[in-house]
């Protein structure tokens, strides 16, 4: 059974409800919007795409059409003075809004605008004072205006005006003024509530009066299907009436002593009667089949105007905190709206922290408070937030990756209860990045193994680079090559010629460059001290006296015991000088001695000398000969 027509059946209840018994957080809280200027009726397009809510005094007053999905501002509509009612045709083409007249001069009191280019398409003013409540009749020809007239003589609180003419066809009402009025929802009824605390209720067509009730309150609407109305205000409690003949069907009534209601709607589907209470700044959810209070809740600013969007998923409240759009927590869930992402290009170093930016975006604007995340060239780099202006940016530093070039950036959001899912690309410049190399001083001897060290670094974050082959010079000449490890260093094993001596000699350590690095190089000093040599007597030796005998000597290098040639060997037996010679290549001295007629047979002391020279150190050793008769 539809819920709306489920409080008519059976007899009439009365119901009083402990309102402390029911008291709940606040629903979902969409977003809130505050410009400065407390908001006051409020109104949904009836496609739901816009919210429509007054502002301002007599100075300054305007209607703001917002984005129902992002609560930006669509368009401003200036009034004469601060709206007191907000309505849409039923097609969504146009909005106006009632007001009070200014100053007490002729300004119009009503005013109609499209709401594509935010035109004005007709202003009335007929000798209104107030235009407290405006509607359009369900095919949007008319629009009918409750009010007060300021011809006494004149009986006709609610009128009826063509649209877009402004030409007045009806009225009707012995009221001097409405301070609420309703349609229903085929139009064929029109309510109203006066300053004398009536209920009376009218038949469009010819003005007829359906029945009039003494009733308190200065709020009127009726349920989605018309057959009853609520009605509420001042001091006074909520009550539901039969629209047909008036009867009561319930009674809403709290604990709060004397409620200053300023707000009252149903929900599309007539399952929720909302009420705003400015007193104790209170918003009430009721059921209308049975009057049981579903929830209620401190606005926390004395809310003035209560509505539904047009598919229930919504609801839309005004207080001194601003308009804020909720969830209804008794409604369905909303029809996400459809998203975009439009990616920013950006471009980087190696090494660089870049900023990644998307904005995320719906028809109604910039969309805030989503996450991002964020993808190079497929690769999951990071989550961000989009901020009000609905983008969301990541620092991201730039790894080695492919090198320089283009990579692609991803964006993606996941959708949510209010946004559909929506991706975006653009492009990261990775540019050619600059490094340095770096060498340290190394000492080491002659012929001895010395491990000259590079290292390459990027410029933008000190970090070194793997990887790439370091080329090292010493004395300018090319000596070898390696690859830099992991840590960035590459070691070359090089072997101290003997060259010009001991002394100092310049290393140089380059990085040619390549495609994603820019070249560098470095320099440093290599310390050659004198190298040590190793002579080897060779034994036994034997020569007849006065006869002769080859005396050899061989040297090798230390450590690594290579033989070394070019090296002036001086032998010497029994102390006395007997020749020289250079070793050949093969490290090898040979000095043909010529034994003296008279030498004694027996051993003599054989001893070979290198005195030393600018690359090595001087060495001896010794031998024996052995002389025969």
């Amino acid at each position: 059974m539809n819920r709306t027509r489920s409080f008519l059946i059976g007899c009439v209840a009365v119901s009083v409800i402990a309102a402390a018994s029911h008291a709940q957080g606040p629903p979902e809280i969409v977003w809130t919007k505050l410009d400065g200027v407390r908001p006051g009726r409020v109104a949904f397009s009836p496609d739901g795409r816009y919210i429509a809510a007054g502002y301002g005094g007599d100075n300054n007053a305007y209607v703001a059409l917002r984005h129902v999905s992002t609560g930006a501002i669509y368009r401003t509509l200036a009034t004469s003075s601060h709206p007191l009612s907000i309505a849409f045709s039923p097609e969504g083409t146009l909005v106006a809004s009632g007001c009070d007249q200014p100053y007490g001069v002729g300004r119009e009191v009503v005013r109609i605008w499209r709401v594509s280019d935010g035109q004005l398409v007709l202003g009335i003013y007929d000798h209104l004072e107030t235009a407290s409540s405006v509607v359009f009749t369900p095919d949007g020809r008319q629009i009918v205006v409750g009010g007060v007239d300021t011809r006494e003589y004149m009986s006709r609180a609610i009128s009826f005006y063509d649209v877009p003419s402004g030409v007045r066809r009806r009225w009707f009402s012995d009221w001097t003024s409405v301070r609420g009025m309703a349609q229903s929802p085929d139009g064929s009824l029109i309510a109203g509530t006066s300053s004398s605390f009536d209920l009376r209720v009218w038949r469009s067509a010819d003005g007829q009066v359906v029945f009039d009730v003494p009733l308190a309150g200065s709020l009127v609407t009726f349920a989605p299907d018309g057959e009853a109305l609520a009605v509420g205000g001042t001091g006074a409690v909520v009550q539901l009436r039969r629209s047909s003949d008036g009867a009561p069907l319930s009674t809403l009534a709290l604990y709060d002593p004397r409620p200053d209601f300023t707000g009252l709607a149903f929900s599309p589907d007539g399952g929720v009667l909302a009420a705003t209470e400015r007193k104790y700044r209170k918003l009430y959810l009721w059921s209308p089949s049975d009057g049981a209070l579903l929830r209620y809740f401190d606005t926390g600013a004395s809310p003035s105007s209560v509505t539904f969007s047009p598919d229930g998923a919504y609801m839309a409240y005004s207080d001194a905190g601003g308009l804020v759009l909720a969830r209804n927590p008794y409604g369905p869930p909303p029809t996400p709206e459809d998203s975009a992402i439009a990616v920013g290009n950006a471009s980087g170093r190696i090494g660089e922290s870049v900023l990644l930016a998307a904005q995320l975006v719906c028809v109604g604007g910039p969309v805030a408070g989503r996450p991002i995340a964020f993808a190079v060239n497929g690769s999951h780099v990071g989550q961000a937030v989009t901020d009000s202006t609905g983008w969301a940016r990541l620092q991201y530093t730039v790894p080695e990756g492919a090198g320089a070039g283009y990579r692609v950036v991803e964006a993606a959001f996941a959708g949510d209860a209010y946004f559909n899912p929506s991706q975006g690309a653009g492009l990261l410049t990775v540019q050619r990045t600059e490094t340095f190399a770096y060498t340290i001083d190394r000492t080491g001897g002659i012929d001895t193994t010395c491990y000259l060290k590079g290292y390459l670094y990027r410029s933008t974050d000190r970090m070194r680079v793997a990887e790439r082959s370091l080329i090292f010079r010493v004395d300018g000449s090319e000596v070898g090559s390696a690859v830099t490890e992991g840590g960035g260093a590459a070691v070359l094993a090089y072997s101290i010629p003997e060259g010009a001596g001991a002394g100092q000699r310049s290393i140089a350590v380059e990085w040619p460059g390549d495609t994603t690095y820019f070249p560098s190089q470095a320099s440093a000093t290599l310390t050659c001290t004198k190298g040590s040599l190793l002579i080897w007597v060779l034994q036994p030796r034997t020569a007849r006296s006065g006869g002769s005998g080859y005396l050899r000597a061989y040297v090798r290098t230390l450590p690594d015991l290579r033989w070394k040639g070019g090296i002036a060997i001086d032998f010497f037996v029994g102390g006395t000088s007997v020749g020289s010679d250079t070793t050949n290549a093969d490290g090898r001295a040979t000095v043909l001695y010529a034994v003296p007629p008279g030498m004694v047979p027996g051993d003599h002391p054989l001893r070979c000398d290198f005195a030393g020279d600018a690359a090595y150190h001087p060495t001896t050793a010794g031998g024996i000969l052995t002389v025969t008769p």
